[in-house]
């Protein structure tokens, strides 16, 4: 059995491993490509599919700006895509429209090109699909601009650490659909869930500050749902595939408040609701109302 993480390595082998019977079990990717709904294909996504994320961020731009002009920055690829589609698909028939959306590749040195452009359509919503200094860049962009857009970027990145070079001013009032305890943010020190995954990091951890990584959070939660799932099965591929394809509310340490697993053959990714959060210059804070995908199971 193979935990993989990304996209392109695990769909690289994909084939190979299906015919040597090997499963990628939770692959750490919200491609739809690891949604198939065939156990035979000996594959699992673990996360949010970004197309459930997307929708669910339709769903709070509808709430709240109901005649939104919107502007996307995306990665360039298959991901960032799906990411696009999953939200124009959510506000077909809305008076939600898509105004500027701009993509940016692994190796570009900034993003202050298509920002511009963003700027330029003068946005109300901004949906960013980046990671990396990419977030701060875009941030640090709309914060010197005239406009002052409502501000959602990807789950995955949504830490702290991300909006740090930023500074607070810029990063203050970011949003973020999260399913996840970002493990930086003071909001969740005496989380009971929290403490377990900075005990299990301090002890077996390699790297630097790792304790309040919010991808080592999400790995770890991963790592607790694949044990959980093995406790649940009988020792063979196929009981265990079976398994991951038909949880129902399972609650793991380090996910949000109302937020717990459920997969299904009509859509095996594990995780399809999550909590808004909104950045106050300091730390995250989740909001009361979570959120789940239409295709729910």
């Amino acid at each position: 059995m193979i935990l993989n993480n990304g996209t392109p390595g695990p769909t690289a082998c994909a084939s190979y491993l299906r015919q040597a019977g090997v499963p990628q079990i939770l692959v750490n990717s919200g491609d739809s490509s690891f949604s198939s709904s065939n156990p035979d294909d000996l594959e699992s996504g673990y996360p949010m599919a970004y197309s459930i994320e997307s929708s669910i961020v339709a769903q709070i731009v509808k709430k709240e700006k109901p005649n939104a002009r919107v502007g996307i920055l995306s990665l360039a690829g298959d991901a960032g895509d799906e990411y696009v589609k999953g939200f124009e698909n959510a506000i077909n028939g809305s008076g939600v429209k898509v105004v500027s959306a701009k993509t940016y590749g692994s190796t570009d040195p900034s993003v202050n090109s298509q920002m511009a452009q963003i700027i330029s359509q003068k946005p109300d919503v901004f949906l960013q699909f980046t990671a990396g200094k990419y977030v701060a860049q875009a941030l640090t962009a709309l914060h010197q601009s005239t406009i002052h857009p409502i501000d959602f970027i990807v789950s995955a990145s949504a830490s702290v650490d991300n909006l740090t070079p930023a500074g607070s001013a810029a990063a203050n009032g970011v949003r973020s659909i999260v399913w996840a305890k970002d493990p930086s943010s003071a909001a969740y020190e005496s989380d009971s869930g929290v403490k377990l995954f900075k005990s299990v990091i301090n002890q077996y951890g390699q790297g630097t500050d790792l304790d309040t990584n919010l991808y080592a959070m999400q790995g770890f939660i991963g790592a607790e749902l694949f044990v959980d799932a093995l406790k649940r099965s009988q020792p063979t591929v196929q009981s265990l595939m079976s398994t991951l394809y038909n949880l129902r509310d399972v609650e793991i340490p380090g996910l949000q408040d109302g937020v717990t697993v459920s997969s299904s053959k009509s859509n095996p990714f594990m995780i399809t609701s999550a909590r808004e959060e909104i950045f106050n210059g300091k730390s995250f804070v989740p909001q009361t109302t979570s959120y789940s995908a239409p295709s729910n199971p």
